[in-house]
Formats: structure tokens, C-alpha cells, sequence
């Protein structure tokens, strides 16, 4: 089964409209209908989007998290992208290989594109953003790039990319995220503020127009036209943020917003009011599973018996059942059956069981276990933080649960001043990538396994390895990781897309399945 097939089980559409716009709200994105008394695309529309994670910039190089995404992708075309199968696609890059020895990655771009500034989209543009974000202080994307070693232009069309020995094989994925959002050279030499105020640095379909770090942001459709006839239908794109899905729903009830993200206990909610067809709903499983991060380094929980013994305390069904409504699939590992890199059978292996937990326990020798958990106050993990309490409360562990905002709940814990948080995993297409942003660095995921995996990782990023062989290298970590419970995973979430009837393109966003979204091809009908 791929990804494909899995999203296609977990998503689903229910418009409760009229037929007419039953068609429009499961459509894919394409022309507009053209039959008499048909809805057509309005082109001065203005699309309200509501999320849960409110970026604080908008420079490619030093995002913090997937959920900062969705403004960039659309200020910025990036080398390649990823379908829903997360296999590489072309964009700014037409094509691309690696050298039969894998010594280096040779990329072949797309003629004619120019940034909004006017200059060319060619091989000197890419060599100066990929060494922007090798370079840049506080860069989120270098460790990513860090097989790179040097950067040739070829020719105008044809940038190569020199690669450390046996290493680069997760490049082309790597450049369909925020390291591949190519920027304007002349924005960089200008000292342009990418974090605030970007504007004509990229040649996406839209420009930033208004932006209220950690509130909203509206962009604009740039002006001169954009190589991709599908996107940029609405002239003008505002997203919203608020940590509480109820008031992105209340928000699409009130004619407010006309897409919102709901997670958690908020999908039975909007599923529900979703009967008096107001609006209409797309469920889909998305790869960020919910995680409790520990510092496997640091006391509690540098004893591996103990991590292992909170994890198989944790009742991961009852939290889905009881808390998540059933939409939340138990999960030990990142990646879903389906992928190339998925352990089968890990999850039985591991499952809940207090008794054997209280055993491992007393053979570490620990009788008064205790520490804090830091999470998102006013979010879903509230309810997931409490549930956690009370079942290793009854393993005799106790966990203080310390409610914070977002970003002071997240940077605390990765400066070591919280032992535990709890949170998303944001799960990479590539198990490279997720290596190097969650379990190497970021959240330090491999924090208490790191000797034995990092060789494993080194060996599998060769690019003359096949798919298979690099599969199993992988597997190799997730069973580590998970039976030493480096990172103690939870379950994989769905989400539910709440929409009007009016917008186009929600079963087929690009990203859905990272709970991010690109949301270039959307439209919104007349």
C-alpha cells in the first residue's frame, strides 16, 4: 500500500450542498467549469485560511517548524516538490541526477523564470540561496545541506552540487522544502529583511502585503503574470493563526474564514456541525505523529529501562479512543505501513503494558520517579498531557504538567530547561532529513541512542544505495529508537479541512499529509 492509497483511505469529502456545489468542493485543481449557470473561479477572491501555527518570519533558512510552511511556499518556487506518494517532482528543477560514483547532484532548471525583482532564476541564483543557508547564523536548513561541499554553475540552466563521499542521497527531497525556496541573489546582496518583510525576493505565485508575526498574513497574487497557469487563482491570500481550533471553526461558521485546519477532539466537532451543511470536510492521516520528547542525556531519563518503561505505560489506544475520537493511529516509529521505511511488526512489540512497566522500573532502581512536561497551553495536548499523567500516575510515575505558550514551551525544552515535551513530530518525506532536523538536532529525538545510530544514518545517505537498501538501514533506527524509546511516539493524527463549498482544490492540497498545506492551487468560486 503507498501513500497514495493511504490518504485516499484516511482523507474523505462530505459536501452537504447542493449538487452544483458538490462538484466544486471535491474537485481537483484545473480549469474552471464552463457548462451555462456552472460556478466559475473568481480571480479577485480573497482566500481566508485559518491554522494552528503562527510563523515569526518568513526567511526559508531559519523556519523553525513545518507549520511556518505555508506562507514561504507561496512566496517561493523551490527546486523540486512532493506528490502525494512523496516521490520528487519537478519545479524551478526539470530534471536531475546524481554522478554514477554519487560524487555530486547536477540539477537542470527551468528556463524563463524570474524572480519578482526582475532577475533570472538560474544556476547563479540557486548556488547563492543553497550557500545562504550553509552559511546563514541560526540557520534551521544547513544541517540539511551539510553533504554539500561545494557548489559549481555549469551554465545558466545547470547548477551542480558537489557532495561529501557516500553522502546526499535525501538532496532531492531536502530541496522540496524550505531549503530548496530559492531567493533572489539581488535581495540578499541588498540585505533585504527576509524575515519581516521580503518583498519582490522570491518568484512564487504571491507577495507579502501585510504581515503580523505570530497573528496573520495576507499576500498578494505578484504582479506580471507566474509560469504556472493552475495556481494563483485567488488575488489575494490571508492566513490566520490561533492555537485553538474551536475559534478557527467558530471563524468559518461566522463567514470569517473559508479553510480552516481542525486537529484532535475538534475533528468530531467539526464532522458533526458539518451535518447542517454549512460547510463542507476533508479528513486526511497526516505524517506529524504526536510525540512526547525526553532528554535521554539528562536525568530522568538517561536509563534507557526508564524511557521504555513511561512509553509502554502510556495507553496510546485510550488517548485515541477517548481523547482524539479514534482519529489518532497508535504509532512507535515515524512512518506509516506503506513507506520504504517502515519497521513492520514494531508496534506490536511495544504495546501498552503497565505491569511490565513497573518491572523495568524497579530493575533501574527507581522508586520516586517524577519530572515536568511541557506542552502548548489551550491546545489539544492539553487533554493528551492530562491523559498521560494519570496513566503513569498509576505506574507510580509522576509527571507536572507545565503549560506554556508555543514558542516558550518548544524553545525551552530544546534548551534543556524542560526534561519532557509533549508535541508534533514533524515527519519528514525523507528519513535523512527527519534524522538531521528531529533526532539529530532540533528536538534531539535520538538524544539517548546517538553512538548507535548516527553510523547507521552515515551508511544509508550513500545515493549509489538503492531504495531497499537504504530501507532497511532505516528500519534499523526505528527499532532502536523505539525500543530504547529515544522518543516516545504516541499516535499519527488526521486532520480535518474545514471549507466553504465556494473553495476548490481541498481534496488535493499539496502537504496536507505534513499537516502543512501549499496553497497555490486553490481557488475560490464565484
Amino acid at each position: 500500500m503507498n501513500v497514495r492509497t493511504l490518504l485516499a483511505a484516511a482523507g474523505r469529502c462530505v459536501a452537504l450542498v447542493t449538487a452544483a456545489a458538490l462538484a466544486v468542493a471535491c474537485s481537483s485543481p484545473g480549469p474552471a467549469a464552463t457548462d451555462a449557470g456552472a460556478p466559475e473561479l473568481d480571480r479577485e477572491a480573497t482566500l481566508r485560511i485559518g491554522l494552528a501555527g503562527p510563523p515569526l518570519t518568513l526567511d526559508p533558512a531559519v523556519l523553525p517548524t513545518q507549520g511556518a510552511l505555508p506562507p514561504t511556499f507561496l512566496l517561493y518556487d523551490r527546486l523540486t516538490r512532493l506528490d502525494d506518494d512523496l516521490q520528487v517532482k519537478p519545479m524551478l528543477a526539470t530534471a536531475w541526477r546524481f554522478a554514477p560514483d554519487g560524487s555530486s547532484l547536477e540539477f537542470t532548471l527551468r528556463e524563463g523564470v524570474r524572480f519578482h525583482d526582475g532577475t533570472p532564476v538560474d544556476a547563479t541564483a540557486v548556488k547563492t540561496t543553497l550557500e545562504r543557508n550553509k552559511t546563514l547564523p541560526g540557520s534551521t536548513v544547513a544541517p540539511l545541506l551539510d553533504a554539500v561541499t561545494s557548489i559549481d554553475v555549469v551554465d545558466p540552466a545547470t547548477v551542480r552540487l558537489n557532495l561529501v563521499p557516500g553522502r546526499g542521497a535525501e538532496l532531492p527531497t531536502v530541496l522540496a522544502y524550505a531549503g530548496g525556496e530559492i531567493i533572489s541573489p539581488k535581495a540578499i546582496a541588498d540585505g533585504r529583511d527576509l524575515a519581516l518583510a521580503p518583498g519582490d525576493a522570491g518568484s512564487g505565485p504571491y507577495v507579502v502585503s501585510e504581515f503580523r508575526p505570530g497573528e496573520a498574513i495576507t499576500l498578494t497574487r505578484a504582479p506580471g503574470g507566474y509560469w504556472d497557469d493552475d495556481a494563483a487563482k485567488p488575488a489575494t491570500v490571508q492566513i490566520v493563526y490561533s492555537a485553538q481550533g474551536s475559534t478557527r471553526l467558530n471563524a468559518l461558521r461566522a463567514g470569517q474564514l473559508d479553510l480552516v485546519q481542525l486537529t484532535g477532539p475538534d475533528i468530531k466537532t467539526g464532522e458533526k456541525l458539518a451535518e447542517s451543511g454549512a460547510f463542507s470536510i476533508f479528513k486526511t492521516e497526516v505524517l506529524t505523529p504526536y510525540s512526547m520528547f525526553v532528554h535521554g542525556s539528562a536525568p530522568p531519563f538517561t536509563d534507557p529501562r526508564v524511557r521504555q518503561a513511561v512509553s509502554i505505560a502510556i495507553d496510546r489506544e485510550a488517548i485515541s479512543r477517548d481523547l482524539l475520537g479514534g482519529d489518532c493511529t497508535p504509532r512507535v516509529q515515524p512512518y506509516a505501513p506503506g513507506h520504504w521505511a517502515h519497521a513492520d511488526g514494531l508496534e506490536d512489540r511495544l504495546a501498552f503494558d503497565p505491569d511490565r512497566a513497573k518491572q523495568l522500573l524497579a530493575e533501574a532502581g527507581v522508586t520516586d520517579l517524577r519530572f515536568r512536561l511541557a506542552f502548548t497551553a489551550g491546545s489539544t495536548f492539553e487533554s493528551i498531557a492530562q491523559a498521560i499523567q494519570a496513566q503513569l500516575a498509576a505506574v507510580g510515575v509522576t509527571v507536572e504538567l507545565t503549560p506554556l505558550p508555543s514558542a516558550a514551551a518548544m524553545a525551552g525544552y530544546r534548551q534543556g530547561e524542560h526534561p519532557a515535551y509533549l508535541g508534533s513530530m514533524p515527519t519528514d518525506a525523507e528519513p535523512a532529513q527527519l534524522l538531521q532536523s528531529t533526532y539529530f538536532g532540533g528536538f534531539s529525538a535520538a538524544e539517548g541512542i546517538r553512538d548507535q545510530v548516527v553510523p547507521i544514518a552515515a551508511r544509508a545517505a550513500d545515493p549509489t544505495l538503492s531504495p531497499e537498501q537504504r530501507g532497511e538501514l532505516y528500519r534499523q533506527i526505528w527499532t532502536a529508537s523505539a525500543e530504547q524509546a529515544s522518543v516516545i511516539l504516541l499516535c499519527a493524527s488526521k486532520q480535518l479541512w474545514a471549507y466553504s463549498p465556494k473553495v476548490t482544490g481541498v481534496d488535493s492540497m499539496p502537504w496536507r499529509w505534513a499537516g502543512s498545506i501549499d496553497a497555490r492551487y486553490l481557488g475560490v468560486m464565484r
